[in-house]
């Protein structure tokens, strides 16, 4: 067979193109078909979902802690935010470890934290490079939500706690699977 030049392959591709937008433009409605229903579904995914981020997941937290850092570890979780400015995480501050473990259970939160009494403290001693930082995270493991959840809780504490000690710190960090979702396995 003759081989195609550069130029041959180039006449027939072009060709092949305008038989095509030829056989397009015998059926118009074809092609403004194509191009207004994808103009059309952009619209609608824009229209149902506006802020470029809307999924929140609450985070109930418990902080026994009298010294500066629960609260401010408080503070970092309200900051998580998409690039829109909107908070992922709605975060509910109850009294007590019960009172957050349940509003998850009441599927008010997807995740609770609890920050002992002596967080401030470990976050200290943390700074001198003697100890980890206890915190416990816990939710109902099968949750969808729970790893979403547990994952930005934990990265925005932290976050706080490298920003605030210098240092990569090391979370103690205790994980509670609530019910039986802790002996559940892939086929459950």
């Amino acid at each position: 067979g003759a081989r195609l030049t550069g130029i041959d392959l180039s006449e027939r591709m072009l060709a092949v193109a305008a038989k095509t937008a030829r056989e397009q433009l015998r059926t118009p409605l074809i092609p403004l078909l194509v191009i207004g229903f994808g103009v059309f579904f952009v619209l609608l995914i824009g229209l149902f979902f506006p802020s470029g981020g809307s999924t929140t997941f609450g985070v109930a937290v418990s902080n026994a802690d009298a010294g500066p850092h629960g609260a401010e570890v408080v503070r970092a979780l309200t900051r998580v935010a998409y690039g829109t400015g909107a908070s992922v995480l709605e975060v509910h501050e109850v009294a007590d470890p019960a009172a957050a473990r349940a509003l998850v259970e009441e599927r008010e939160a997807a995740v609770f934290v609890e920050l002992g009494s002596g967080f401030s403290q470990a976050v200290e001693d943390a700074a001198m490079g003697t100890s980890a930082v206890p915190v416990t995270i816990g939710g109902d493991l099968g949750s969808p939500a729970y790893p979403v959840a547990a994952v930005l809780a934990g990265g925005a504490i932290d976050d706080y706690l490298r920003a605030v000690t210098g240092r990569p710190v090391l979370l103690a960090l205790d994980e509670v699977a609530l019910g039986n979702s802790g002996s559940r396995s892939e086929f459950d």
